[in-house]
């Protein structure tokens, strides 16, 4: 599961609940989740942590948490 699902599901949002609140597409929602990125990622990434009450250094953190359990 993606850092970004994670928090996701913590806030209780589907995956299109946050993809509508975010004004962002699923397929969008889904790109940025698995690591594709489209040619507006920073604007949908900073729409995705608006619409999740997050800011980009509360998803950094998140992200490097992560990765530390994995090791």
């Amino acid at each position: 599961m993606t850092v970004l699902e994670k928090i996701r599901q913590e806030k209780g949002l589907s995956r299109a609940e946050l993809a509508k609140k975010a004004q962002v597409s699923l397929r969008t929602l889904e790109d940025l989740a698995s690591g594709r990125s489209s040619g507006k990622t920073i604007i949908n990434a900073a729409r995705l942590f608006a619409a999740l009450g997050i800011t980009p250094q509360e998803y950094v953190a998140a992200v490097e948490a992560a990765q530390n359990e994995e090791k």
